[in-house]
């Protein structure tokens, strides 16, 4: 690799989502604007790129905490996925993921949910903290050996000492049941700058010399995620991501010589597949600047690491009757709330109006997850997966599954009756 190389994975299916507003009025018809789109085809092309990237020598686990729905699909490329709670567990299970594609993790683990996971027959479990190894150790008696991962300090309030790794260590001794089989280590998330990517590596280098050194413990597998982020904005530099990876990249490539690698990632997966799909619906005009008002708002859509309003998302649109040509103006949402605002100025073609489709792209990750939902009790939107591989491409039934609005309020999160649902998938 060098540092002129393109990742695909930092950037969104152009013709893709073009291609599928154009074709938008079947789909619109039959799922109701706003929804979030899941390209399955582009999430598996970019678990494939990473894994070619970091070597043949390392394995892949996707976090399912970046985008749930898109679990089932990820499972198919990757080696486990790494669940952190109950209903993210229950979606696996209720989706027969085999326990052995796994990994338990998360700071809240509570018994109902350890007991459920052991029951499932999970055999994989980070741990956190020396209550987690305490509660594993009562708990994982039923016969059935348990491995486990440490979870390392990165230096931020997750993961353990050096004293706490002593006090797991003590807790399991003579406990067949557990096996310590390595550690888990995680900085951060949405990075995209090289040095600080390398001082949190070099610092997992330090925790594994000090597991050499004075641990009677051999470390066998690490897991650990670099945390690099993917270009949301129009105003950030996708050269200084690709850099970050690359490191990344190079230095599980060197570790898989001595160790079981295993790269955690769930940001380069699933970002650059997805996208939050809306309509205007209503056009305003202040101080001769146009205001475009679109379904659905910042109670839908968040970019972590950056504010809306104030940076510009890529943005993808279908108009009716357009002019060929840009002018700037402001994207707001339907909230009573001067802070909704999507797109303080972005360039949308003149000849904009209400009925117009605009997609926010780079939006598969985090970014339905960590918005405020229930302001105004308002219906969230659906979550349509999409294969992209049928013979007619952009049919309702390409939409392989659906999530409905009501998932928030139904503790089944169900697939909608209706829908079309191709093996088995979220």
């Amino acid at each position: 690799m060098n540092s002129e190389q393109k990742f695909d994975f930092l950037q969104y299916d152009r013709s893709f989502i073009r291609d599928f507003l154009h074709n938008i009025q079947e789909i619109r018809e039959k799922w109701k604007l706003p929804f979030y789109l899941f390209q399955e085809k582009k999430l598996l092309l970019n678990i494939r790129e990473v894994r070619n990237c970091m070597g043949g020598g390392v394995r892949i686990a996707y976090a399912m905490k970046a985008n749930p729905w898109i679990g089932s699909s990820a499972v198919r490329e990757v080696d486990y996925l790494e669940v952190c709670s109950e209903g993210e567990l229950d979606l696996c299970i209720r989706n027969r993921i085999a326990p052995e594609q796994i990994l338990l993790d998360g700071v809240r683990r509570t018994d109902d949910l350890l007991r459920k996971a052991l029951d499932y027959q999970v055999a994989k479990y980070c741990v956190d903290s020396p209550g987690q190894m305490e509660q594993l150790v009562r708990m994982a008696g039923r016969g059935r050996k348990v491995f486990v991962l440490l979870r390392v300090s990165s230096g931020s309030r997750f993961g353990m000492s050096r004293q706490e790794i002593r006090q797991c260590l003590d807790l399991c001794l003579d406990r067949e049941q557990i096996e310590i089989q390595g550690v888990q280590f995680y900085p951060g998330t949405q990075r995209n700058d090289v040095r600080r990517t390398e001082q949190e590596l070099r610092l997992l280098e330090q925790w594994l010399v000090f597991f050499k050194e004075n641990m009677d413990l051999p470390v066998r597998e690490v897991q650990f995620g670099g945390g690099i982020g993917v270009p949301c904005f129009m105003s950030e530099r996708e050269e200084d991501f690709a850099d970050a990876f690359q490191a990344v990249a190079a230095y599980a490539e060197r570790l898989s010589r001595d160790y079981l690698v295993t790269y955690e990632a769930g940001r380069i997966f699933a970002a650059s597949a997805g996208f939050y799909v809306t309509e205007i619906f209503e056009k305003k005009i202040r101080d001769g600047r146009n205001i475009f008002f679109c379904a659905g708002g910042t109670n839908h859509i968040r970019y972590p690491g950056g504010m809306l309003g104030i940076r510009t998302p890529y943005l993808e649109a279908e108009y009716k009757a357009p002019l060929g040509f840009e002018q700037s103006c402001s994207l707001c949402g339907s909230l009573c709330s001067q802070e909704d605002v999507l797109a303080r100025e972005c360039g949308l073609d003149a000849g904009a109006n209400p009925g117009d489709v605009v997609a926010f792209c780079n939006a598969g990750a985090y970014c339905q997850m960590v918005s405020p939902i229930l302001f105004l009790l308002m219906e969230t939107p659906g979550f349509l997966v999409y294969n992209n591989t049928v013979k007619d491409e952009f049919s309702a039934e390409a939409v392989v599954c659906r999530y409905g609005p009501g998932y928030v309020r139904s503790k089944t999160l169900g697939v909608e009756a209706g829908a079309h649902i191709d093996r088995g998938g979220f």
